[in-house]
């Protein structure tokens, strides 16, 4: 019997992942539910998370951030967004 290997990774957290690459002065808005957590993690390039400036290797963990406004500073900057439940665990409304 042949095994099949899955390249996808599994998770069992109310979460979202969000991946994408800015060029200099291009900015996106992201909007978290009331009660969420997010954090961003700089892969590469510089960008700017409402009024902080975060490089390559930088992350920022927020509480109930409400608007996000991420900012491309380098000409390409990559980053993840993780969108999560807060410390309760279960679905937020």
């Amino acid at each position: 019997m042949a095994r099949v290997r899955s390249t996808a990774i599994g998770q069992h957290q109310n979460v979202s992942l969000y991946a994408t690459l800015l060029g200099e002065g291009v900015c996106v808005e992201y909007s978290c539910a009331p009660g969420r957590l997010a954090w961003v993690q700089v892969a590469r390039g510089s960008l700017k998370l409402n009024k902080y400036v975060l490089s390559a290797g930088d992350g920022a963990a927020l509480t109930d951030p409400g608007q996000l406004f991420l900012t491309g500073m380098a000409m390409e900057s990559e980053l993840l967004l993780f969108d999560r439940a807060g410390l309760g665990g279960g679905p937020t409304v």
